[in-house]
């Protein structure tokens, strides 16, 4: 007995929901990228200023020194407020990336700092909706 033939329709549909899934996956994992250089960043904040905490007001001089360069290097999205904001974020989950990486496997893991992120976020920013 041979196959019915498909359509181009029946064709289209299928091809539509495969770019569709793509999608879907490209915008999970360019968030669980972003959330985890965020939390790099903040991470590298802490350390420094740790490392220079004797000197009064180090911590805001990194900071502003660190958004000059990289504004000028990879846009406005780390202005003084962002990495901050960032520094808050590791300070907050000090040990998000450890814990998800031991407890989770990979899916699970990009759920669960999508999760962890989007409750921190609604927090912090209530206007601004996390991946719009």
């Amino acid at each position: 007995m041979s196959k019915p033939k498909k359509t181009a329709l029946e064709v289209y549909e299928r091809i539509r929901e495969i770019l569709e899934s793509a999608r879907g996956q490209v915008a999970r994992t360019v968030n669980t990228t972003q959330v985890v250089s965020n939390w790099l960043i903040g991470r590298e904040i802490v350390e420094e200023e740790q490392q220079g905490k004797k000197r009064a007001g180090y911590g805001e001089a990194l900071i502003a020194e660190l958004s000059a360069q990289l504004r000028e290097n990879f846009g406005r999205g780390y202005s003084v407020d962002n990495l901050e904001s960032f520094r808050k974020f590791f300070l907050l989950f000090p040990d998000l990336l450890h814990q998800a990486i031991s407890e989770a496997p990979p899916r699970k893991l990009a759920e669960e700092h999508t999760r962890r992120v989007a409750n921190w976020s609604s927090q912090r920013f209530p206007s601004q909706r996390l991946g719009n």
